[in-house]
């Protein structure tokens, strides 16, 4: 799925995206923030932990300021 994901965002695999979150909204609903976005990252930043700490300070900050259901319309 990630392939495809990229293929659709990249021109000719000139550019990669280096991360990508997405935000579930069903499991937002269902049981709350625990769960409810997916951190996809390129294989090189994997094991960086300042990186994957700045992305949670990020969706932190995206679940408090913005209403997640008003999103989704």
């Amino acid at each position: 799925m990630i392939n495809w994901l990229i293929r659709k965002l990249t021109k000719k695999y000139s550019q990669i995206p280096l991360f990508i979150v997405t935000f579930n909204l069903q499991k937002y609903q269902d049981s709350g923030e625990e769960d409810s976005c997916e951190i996809k990252l390129h294989p090189f930043l994997r094991d960086d932990d300042y990186i994957l700490a700045e992305l949670k300070d990020l969706i932190d900050y995206i679940r408090d300021v913005y209403v997640m259901e008003a999103l989704s319309k």
